[in-house]
């Protein structure tokens, strides 16, 4: 509305424009009962509305923003003008804060399109997460946006607010309404190749999403990375590499449900299964991830140690072993300890059985992480040779060398197998001994006849049968095939 500064109604705008911001509320409300409350409603000193200062007055003023809201007052400007800070005493809204903000939403205000203002702080819903996360304001727009979502009436209008929503949904660990966001971002960037172009910061946005994903319990992270992966954004190509490559091993140490569902599922996006991805699960000690990850692949050992670690899986595990040893004193492992001989034995024989062995290399300087200060190439370098044996486990070095069950190194296995070791080969030796009853001389031969009748009811079927009949060395073969995987027997 323009008018000249003596018009009168101008000067009925300053008077309803003072009247809300001082609080007397009988001046508003008989101004918009007048004649011209419809244009009051639009208009305002330098550019600001009538439902602006509504909001901001003395009062708070739900009565007069009511009544201006339905004389075709527009909300969504008013809603960048709710007082900062929001939270009253304890952290609570204040009522008439709680009233305004409801009422703005009820007639159409948009919370993600508000612009901050030269006046005001202009708080965005992320504002409103990040600063008042505790007065509740911030669940109510979200109950508000996805009461919408379930009605299908929540409609972005551009890519500005669907990022606007995936940073509120994200700080708010709200994960339906950033599935919605993102998918409409996808869609909005497929419909128009021009905005394919994505802004650095939007780049950097989209590239934590699936880590974010993946920190989310089991419920909600397999949802919402099958969502993103959906979407149609780019979101591994604006992931980190170095990040990239480790998706798939935070997917792989996740709960039994996210090992099953994503790691296949990240891997046909797009993500890398490296030796360094492999090298994150044997460091945690994690013989299932490490399975998982081996069913999607197996990384070549590259020819070089790495700047960090050994490039050989085995050697690896040996060195995580030793320095975690060494990091810790002997009274503090206790039953820490005993727990990670046993792991690490079930990592070796799985990094066996996929066919990886210890690696030997050659024409190579020692590595640096082994602190020799030297750089002289060695014609073969065997980590053997370099790792402190005294502080690993005798069986695992054992396994890790190629070792097998044979009568000399049986002290090696664990106590539930000699046991049972020593039952196969009880059981074997006596196989061909007659029962008592039946080898006792003397008696009647009708006493004899019927105890002999009586006993071979009582015997076994296989008596005198299977074990009698093997050799010595079927024995020992049964042996060596049941010892390993000699983590059954831990």
């Amino acid at each position: 509305m323009s008018a000249a500064p003596g018009d009168p109604a101008t000067a009925e705008t300053r008077a309803l424009f003072d009247a809300l911001l001082t609080g007397k509320t009988d001046v508003a409300l008989a101004l918009l009962q007048g004649p011209g409350a419809a244009q009051l409603a639009h208009a305002g000193p330098a550019g600001f509305s009538s439902l602006h200062a509504a909001v901001v007055g003395r009062l708070k003023d739900v009565g007069a923003a009511s009544q201006l809201l339905e004389l075709g007052a527009t909300p969504t400007p008013a809603l960048g003008g709710l007082p900062c800070p929001f939270a009253g005493k304890n952290g609570r809204i204040p009522p008439r804060t709680q009233q305004l903000l409801t009422l703005l939403l009820q007639h159409g205000a948009n919370c993600l399109s508000v612009a901050p203002n030269s006046w005001s702080f202009g708080p965005r819903p992320q504002s409103f997460l990040r600063r008042y996360e505790q007065t509740g304001l911030a669940s109510h727009l979200l109950a508000y946006l996805e009461a919408q979502r379930t009605a299908g009436t929540l409609r972005l209008g551009g890519v500005a607010e669907a990022r606007e929503l995936v940073q509120v949904a994200q700080l708010a660990r709200h994960c339906t309404l950033l599935a919605h966001a993102l998918h409409s971002w996808g869609r909005r960037l497929a419909a128009e190749p021009a905005a394919g172009q994505l802004a650095p910061e939007d780049a950097a946005l989209l590239g934590q999403l699936l880590r974010y994903a993946l920190e989310l319990p089991a419920a909600k992270a397999i949802p919402l990375v099958r969502a993103m992966l959906a979407s149609g954004l780019p979101l591994l190509a604006c992931t980190p590499a170095p990040e990239r490559a480790r998706l798939l091993a935070r997917a792989a140490l996740h709960s039994n449900a996210v090992r099953r569902a994503l790691p296949p599922l990240l891997h046909a996006a797009g993500c890398p299964l490296t030796m360094e991805t492999l090298l994150l699960a044997i460091r945690e000690l994690a013989p299932v991830a490490l399975a998982a990850l081996l069913a999607l692949g197996r990384p070549a050992v590259d020819s070089r140690p790495l700047h960090h670690d050994y490039s050989c899986p085995i050697h690896a595990l040996l060195r995580r072993i030793v320095s975690r040893s060494q990091s810790v004193p002997g009274p503090c492992a206790g039953t820490r300890g005993a727990w990670e001989r046993r792991q690490a034995i079930r990592v070796l024989e799985t990094l066996l059985a996929a066919g990886y062995r210890p690696t030997v290399y050659r024409d190579q300087a020692l590595p640096s992480f082994l602190l020799r200060g030297s750089t002289r190439v060695l014609p073969a370098f065997d980590p053997f040779d370099f790792h402190h044996l005294d502080s690993l486990d005798e069986r695992l070095v054992f396994l890790a060398r190629g070792g097998t069950w044979t009568p000399a190194t049986h002290h090696l296995w664990p106590d539930a197998f000699k046991a049972a070791a020593r039952i196969l080969l009880l059981a074997a030796s006596s196989a061909g001994v007659k029962p008592a009853a039946e080898a006792a001389p003397g008696g009647s031969s009708s006493k004899r006849r019927r105890r002999g009748r009586g006993a071979a009811k009582a015997r076994p079927r296989f008596q005198h049968g299977w074990l009698a009949a093997l050799p010595a060395g079927a024995v020992m073969h049964i042996l060596k095939l049941s010892a390993l995987p000699m983590s059954a027997w831990l």
